[in-house]
C-alpha cells in the first residue's frame, strides 16, 4: 500500500468514525444509539490499526509520528527520503528484507575475504621465493 493511499483511507475511516459518533450522541427516532457508536468505535480502531501497522519507514520500520498532513519529506529517526508513491512495508516484509540484505551483505563479506586471503597468500608466496 502507498502512503499516498493509506492517508487517504486513513482520513477517511477517521471522519467517518467522528461522523457517526456524532450520530450516535443525536436521538435518532428508529435508530438506536448502540448501533452508531458501535460501527464509530470499530471505524476509529480500524484507523488506529493502519496507523500503527503501516505508518512506519521503509528503510527503518520505525512509526514516522503522529502526523500524516502534511507527509513527512524525511524519517524522523533515520533520516533517509520518504516519497508518497514509497511502499509501506508489514513487519513479515522488513523480516524478510532485513534477512535477505544481511544474507547479501555476508556474501559480499566472504568474497571480500577470500580475496583478501588470496592475495596475502600471493604476497607470502613471493616472498618465499
Amino acid at each position: 500500500m502507498t502512503y499516498s493511499a493509506l492517508r487517504l483511507l486513513n482520513l477517511v475511516t477517521r471522519c467517518a468514525g467522528g461522523a457517526l459518533f456524532v450520530l450516535a450522541c443525536v436521538p435518532i427516532p428508529g435508530l438506536h444509539p448502540w448501533i452508531p457508536l458501535f460501527f464509530s468505535l470499530f471505524l476509529l480502531g480500524v484507523s488506529a490499526r493502519l496507523d500503527y501497522r503501516y505508518w512506519r519507514c521503509p528503510h527503518c520500520h520505525r512509526h514516522l509520528g503522529k502526523r500524516m498532513f502534511p507527509f513527512p519529506s524525511t524519517c524522523p529517526h533515520c533520516h533517509k527520503s520518504l516519497h508518497k508513491t514509497d511502499r509501506s512495508l508489514t513487519k513479515i516484509d522488513f523480516v524478510a528484507y532485513r534477512k535477505k540484505s544481511m544474507n547479501v551483505n555476508k556474501s559480499v563479506s566472504k568474497s571480500e575475504s577470500e580475496s583478501t586471503k588470496t592475495e596475502s597468500e600471493k604476497k607470502s608466496e613471493s616472498l618465499s621465493e
